[in-house]
């Protein structure tokens, strides 16, 4: 070999061992799969915190799972090197009882500590108070100026519990709210912590520490080029997460620091107007310290949940405070004030105004949104205010679902004559039977009883319609061809024992009398029982039925139907048409059918009004949330929100911009159908 070139291919060689790295194939990327164990609330930061390096695949499953010493070191070193941008060098191994280079990592930062001095247990549980140690120890290491002061009041009702080698970490991570109580002033600190948990944990602590300021040691850190590698993408397994996937031109759902908890069965509430109008919310502070007053507030829009303009959001129309040590407060639905909206002047756009003359369908129920805002003593808020939670005022409605088929749960039974004989050798109790014949001339007051009702419900109806009950469709209370329908409350009173929630039907109340009524000239009734409860969906009822059972009604041998049904009488008119002529025609103008999705932007936003993404079609430009890309937008010489206004919003929305908003893919269509 030319002499020449032995000594540079032998560089080339050294510097391609030194630095070839394990890549994945742009053709065949390993795919990590959310496996459905995640809580639907820990999806998105989940998915982040793998964008972010802050997890691994292995931790990326079975999520209710509680996070072991050895998982939780891989995350802390993964969080060190996020916190300084470099790589840690493996140290020197004292135990006998792993090798994974990732707990020698963390050994070597001072992260983690053995058991011993020979074992490390990798598999134990580890416990909260170990988890506040370590990310103490990781901040510390990555941060030389970290802020430490623990100072203040910690009122752990369990604080007796938490280890002394781990009191001053605890309330570190309670301090900055890197660890919260888990209730009733308890910090928890022998509990475990599950996979998702630990990771968003972690995630969020990255979040808070990322801008800080930080030193890197020679002695521990090696330092690496810059390489371009490709970065695998989670595929993910149910329609909810495609759509909580979404990302770049799609939706964003911000996150608040809510520093208060409006406890109340779900996030979202019914007040019964015809029970009251008035309805009383308990609260509860949540590392809310200075808090004097908790202001509520009421309003006919969605909050936007950032501190701007916060003591006059759009559409309020109730307000009030109460000490923040009283717990609850009180609003009166029936009490609001009504919500005035001034007039927009769209006359460049070209629009027609509505006519005063115009009406809205009243409606049974109304949405309201309430949120409650812990102050301090300058009335300013601490954290941000929220969006609090879904009040639904007015009536309960039945919850109807118009493409659901009806499946029957339960049945009406009836005995063969029309009230049963219950003792004595020739009983006739109640049974189910498919077809009933009743005959016009007894005027019949016939007992139907509801067989194997489930308690929990409210009230039955029976319910008599000339055409079958639809298998799809037609619930409650708008069922179609109905000629009678009777409610009762529950419990009724029992008839005959052994057979509770029976009811009497009188047919002489809807079918012809007897008179009326030739010999062998039958009718068919069909015959069904409504049972109504309360919906685990506020401010709704929930509709069960029974087996349909058909009624023949008339007398004699059998010779033809008649149908007595309001809705198929036909009455032939005599008619004529006039001779016309057209004179002048000219062609209606309809409304385009998909003119919902384009609109106009009538002002210039503000920045805590762009709260998703917006794209220029012109120009390609994205509009990113200021608040969600704060530290990108300082990045780029942005450095407030009046900039971010003024130099930022009008590339892409300016007064006068036609807005589209496209019809959902159709991979998307199941998401979007159940939004």
């Amino acid at each position: 070999m030319n002499k020449y070139l032995k000594k540079p291919l032998s560089v080339f060689l050294i510097l391609t061992m030194l630095i070839t790295i394990p890549v994945y194939s742009d053709t065949d990327p390993p795919t990590p799969i959310l496996d459905g164990t995640q809580s639907s609330w820990a999806e998105a930061e989940l998915m982040e915190a793998y964008d972010l390096n802050l997890t691994y695949p292995d931790v990326m499953e079975n999520f209710k799972a509680d996070i072991t010493r050895e998982e939780f070191c891989v995350l802390a070193v993964k969080l060190y090197q996020a916190l300084t941008g470099s790589v840690v060098k493996v140290g020197d191994d004292p135990f006998d009882d792993t090798d994974n280079p990732e707990i020698l990592k963390a050994y070597k930062l001072g992260i983690v500590k053995g058991i011993s001095e020979t074992e490390f247990a990798p598999k134990n549980k580890i416990t909260r108070q170990e988890i506040c140690v370590m990310i103490y120890r990781t901040l510390d290491a990555a941060i030389p100026n970290l802020d430490k002061d623990i100072t203040g009041t910690y009122n752990f009702s369990d604080e007796n519990m938490i280890a002394s080698w781990a009191i001053k970490e605890v309330k570190f991570a309670y301090k900055n709210q890197i660890m919260k109580g888990i209730g009733e002033n308890q910090i928890g600190p022998l509990q475990n912590t599950t996979r998702e948990q630990a990771i968003i944990l972690l995630k969020r602590t990255y979040e808070n520490y990322h801008g800080s300021e930080n030193g890197l040691g020679d002695e521990i850190i090696e330092e690496l080029g810059i390489i371009t590698t490709y970065k695998p993408t989670f595929s993910v397994t149910t329609e909810y997460l495609k759509y909580k996937g979404i990302k770049d031109d799609d939706l964003v759902f911000p996150e608040y620091d809510e520093r208060i908890l409006i406890i109340d069965d779900s996030h979202s509430t019914f007040i019964d107007s015809s029970v009251s109008s008035k309805h009383l919310f308990k609260f509860k502070l949540d590392n809310a310290h200075g808090a004097s007053k908790v202001v509520w507030q009421v309003s006919t829009s969605p909050f936007i949940g950032f501190s701007d303009n916060w003591k006059t959001p759009l559409g309020l129309v109730g307000k009030g405070e109460v000490s923040a040590t009283s717990g609850e407060f009180l609003v009166d639905f029936a009490n609001l004030s009504t919500s005035s909206f001034s007039l927009i002047n769209l006359n460049t756009f070209n629009f027609n105004l509505v006519s005063s003359q115009y009406k809205p369908i009243p409606q049974i129920q109304k949405t309201y949104y309430l949120r409650a805002v812990p102050v301090n003593s300058l009335g300013s808020p601490i954290g941000d205010p929220g969006d609090g939670i879904v009040v639904l005022y007015g009536e309960k409605v039945v919850d109807v679902y118009p493409n659901q088929a009806i499946a029957s749960s339960f049945q009406l039974w009836t005995p063969l004559s029309s009230t049963g004989t219950y003792s004595g050798e020739n009983q006739d109790r109640p049974t189910y039977r498919s077809v009933v014949t009743v005959d016009p001339r007894n005027n019949e007051n016939r007992l139907f009883h509801f067989y194997d009702l489930d308690s929990g419900y409210t009230k039955i109806a029976l319910q008599v319609s000339t055409e079958e009950f639809p298998t799809e469709g037609g619930q409650w209370p708008d069922t179609p061809n109905i000629v009678y329908e009777k409610e009762y409350n529950l419990p009724i009173n029992t008839i005959y024992t052994g057979y509770p929630n029976s009811v009497f039907l009188d047919f002489t109340e809807f079918a012809k009398p007897s008179s009326e009524i030739a010999a062998g000239e039958y009718t068919k009734y069909y015959l069904r029982g409504v049972a109504i409860k309360d919906s685990t969906k506020p401010g709704t009822y929930e509709a069960d039925y029974s087996t349909p059972i058909t009624i023949e009604y008339g007398y004699s041998d059998f010779e033809g139907w008649y149908n007595t049904s309001p809705y198929d009488r036909v009455e032939t008119l005599n008619y004529s048409l006039p001779d016309l002529e057209i004179l002048e025609y000219v062609p209606i103008k309809w409304q385009a059918n998909n003119y919902f999705h384009y609109y106009y932007v009538y002002r210039a936003p503000k920045a805590n009004e762009i709260n998703c993404y917006w794209k220029n079609a012109d120009t390609g430009y994205i509009l990113m949330p200021y608040k969600l890309h704060e530290s990108y937008f300082k990045q780029m010489g942005i450095d407030n929100a009046q900039e971010y206004e003024t130099q930022i919003i009008p590339k892409v929305l300016v007064a006068g911009t036609k807005v589209y908003f496209p019809p959902p893919k159709e991979e998307q269509k199941s998401w979007y159908q159940q939004l």
